[in-house]
This record gives structure tokens, C-alpha cells and sequence, in this order.
């Protein structure tokens, strides 16, 4: 329920000798937290006020952080969307590599080198049985 609510301020409710239905009733009226009121509940107010503050702002940050990972995300995918496209139109492919020695050919370059993933994996090695035999010496110098 807290997640439900984490957009709205946190409220916190004393009540007299609440009871599970009252706390059901409370939290869905919007209470983020509720204590019965005593003595040594209201002495604990401000911790328990410090704590909730605390709480709202790390989940708003929290809702901020995921909204913008999903908007970083959709251009992504729009981004490697244009890519494939003009590579099919242009009849190009490309390919990185990484110092980790990972290697990503794209769908383009598998097209013009008449391979596929599970035939041609996309090592280095692979992509440089695919270079041209008088720049191969270059390319290694270059990735090596």
C-alpha cells in the first residue's frame, strides 16, 4: 500500500486504541502510518515523522529515477530502431568491440557477410576472417 501512496505527502494518524479494521480504513484514506495514542507513542513522534520524511523522499526519488530510466530506455530502442533501418536501406553493418573482449555485429553486417549469429558468432576472431587480407594487419594493430 505504501508504494500506492508514495507520490502523496506521508501523514501519520494517532489513534485511540485502534483496530485492524481501523488501520485498513486509515491506510486507505491515505495515512502512510498510524500509532495508538499513548504516552510512549507520542514520545516517538518526531523520530517516527524524521523516518517517514526520510521515506517519502527516497521513494519519489526512487518514481523520478524509474520514469527516466523508461524514457532513456524507449529512445534507446527508437535509436537502434532508426540504426537497422538505415543500415538495411544503405546496405551497411556495423560492429563493436569491447577491451572487455566482447564483440556485437549488427543484423546489417551479418547480411553483407551472408552469416548469421549461430554460424559466424561475433568474436573478433570471426570478424577478422571476414577482413580483407591487406588491411587484416591494420585492423589488428588497431583492436590488439
Amino acid at each position: 500500500l505504501r508504494q500506492t501512496y508514495a507520490a502523496l505527502p506521508p501523514v501519520l494518524v494517532l489513534a485511540e486504541r485502534p483496530t485492524l479494521a481501523d488501520a485498513v480504513r486509515l491506510i486507505k484514506a491515505g495515512a502512510s502510518e498510524y500509532l495508538e495514542n499513548t504516552v510512549e507513542a507520542r514520545s516517538s513522534i518526531p523520530t517516527r515523522v524524521r523516518d517517514l520524511i526520510r521515506w517519502h523522499f527516497l521513494h519519489q526519488a526512487i518514481a523520478i529515477a524509474k520514469g527516466e530510466q523508461l524514457l532513456v530506455e524507449k529512445r534507446l530502442r527508437s535509436l537502434q530502431e532508426s540504426l537497422l533501418a538505415a543500415e538495411r536501406i544503405a546496405k551497411l553493418g556495423s560492429w563493436y568491440w569491447t577491451l572487455e573482449g566482447g564483440s556485437t555485429w549488427s543484423d546489417g553486417l551479418h547480411r553483407l557477410l551472408g552469416t548469421s549469429p549461430e554460424r559466424h558468432p561475433p568474436t573478433l576472431e570471426t570478424f577478422l576472417t571476414f577482413t580483407h587480407p591487406e588491411d587484416r594487419e591494420t585492423v589488428e594493430a588497431l583492436v590488439l
